[in-house]
């Protein structure tokens, strides 16, 4: 069998060994993610910095989708990922994978952003629409004899 080609011409062999290294990586793989996982969960730092490695470009896309804003983005991945890293009893494996969860922390994480950022925006609209003007005239300097002009004083 040793040098028998397949249809696409290639050895039993080589596909033997394809397949093994597949295999052998997948299960390297796995482990890393054990491993990280494990130390997430322990509070150590390699596990922040692994699960960065692993899911950042996955966190920063979704808070960058609802943040629409790249400084807003990458700060809300740093400040969730920390916070979910410090409170890492929160998070549950049976309940489905760290990614799932991180990601859905980012997710929360930024939508709160968003709605508070609307939130002062309208506190501060709401303000300076009901705000009197900066300068009024004072009364007693328009009523009366004498008064030529008006002073203005500040209103705060």
């Amino acid at each position: 069998m040793h040098g028998h080609l397949d249809s696409t011409g290639d050895t039993l062999a080589t596909h033997l060994g394809s397949t093994l290294l597949d295999t052998v990586s997948a299960k390297a793989e796995q482990h890393e993610d054990d491993r990280m996982l494990a130390d997430f969960l322990a509070g150590k730092s390699s596990g922040l910095e692994g699960a960065f490695h692993a899911y950042g470009r996955s966190l920063y896309s979704i808070a960058r989708h609802v943040l629409a804003n790249d400084e807003d983005a990458q700060d809300c991945v740093h400040d969730a990922l920390l916070r979910v890293w410090q409170r890492s009893q929160s998070y549950h494996p049976e309940r489905g994978s760290l990614r799932s969860y991180l990601l859905a922390c980012v997710r929360n994480e930024a939508i709160t952003r968003k709605r508070n950022a609307a939130r002062h925006l309208r506190i501060e609209e709401r303000a300076a629409r009901s705000a009197p003007s900066v300068y009024e005239p004072e009364v007693s300097d328009c009523v009366g004899a004498g008064a030529s002009a008006p002073s203005a004083r500040h209103v705060a």
